[in-house]
């Protein structure tokens, strides 16, 4: 199975595959804002510290949601992550 980490804690939490990050996060409670859950808000901006290579590139909705926020390539919204291998994940703050 598949474990998502957040940091700084290092809370983990071992899912099944293609479970969405955020799910993850809610299990933990992990410190990750949410607030609209669809991708558009940014609120739940992550750095990916570790499996960045495993996640399926961005939805076209995402990429745009991320350049508006003016996010660099590591980062990624943790309510669109769907989780295919460990992660690690780190909230950005704003």
């Amino acid at each position: 199975m598949p474990s998502v980490t957040f940091l700084p804690s290092g809370i983990r939490v071992e899912v099944s595959w293609g479970v969405g990050a955020a799910a993850a996060a809610d299990l933990l409670d992990a410190p990750v804002p949410f607030d609209c859950r669809q991708g558009t808000c940014a609120t739940c901006l992550v750095e990916v510290r570790e499996g960045g290579e495993a996640l399926a590139p961005p939805s076209e909705g995402e990429r745009q949601t991320l350049a508006a926020a003016g996010a660099l390539p590591t980062q990624r919204l943790c309510c669109q992550v769907s989780v295919i291998g460990d992660l690690v994940l780190e909230p950005v703050r704003r």
